[in-house]
């Protein structure tokens, strides 16, 4: 995706590709076609890197903080994933590893 970003990268579409969803370089160059060069200056101009989503994971694993911010402050999955720059998959991961019953939808 394309926006205003360095190379013209959007840089929240860059996030979301590159640490959510873990593709290489390689594939968000392909699928812009673009160069890697162009898309490792954009992954690094906005400062973006994998190693953000091992450092959250460590709030995931913290089962009072999880539960405090999902039952008792009515935060939702998307909430905390958003909070943390990871996905709602790994969020509903760690609720569920966490024993935290998903709750109904709205």
């Amino acid at each position: 995706m394309t926006g205003s970003g360095p190379g013209g990268i959007d840089p929240e579409w860059l996030r979301t590709e590159y640490v959510c969803r873990h593709r290489t370089l390689k594939e968000i160059a392909k699928g812009l076609g673009f160069g890697i060069t162009t898309v490792h200056r954009a992954v690094k101009a906005h400062g973006l890197t994998r190693s953000s989503v091992r450092r959250n994971r460590k709030a995931l694993a913290d089962k009072r903080w999880l539960r405090t911010r999902y039952i008792t402050e009515g935060a939702t999955a998307r909430d905390v994933a958003d909070e943390l720059s990871v996905s709602v998959p790994t969020v509903r991961t760690a609720l569920r590893l966490a024993d935290i019953r998903r709750r109904a939808r709205r």
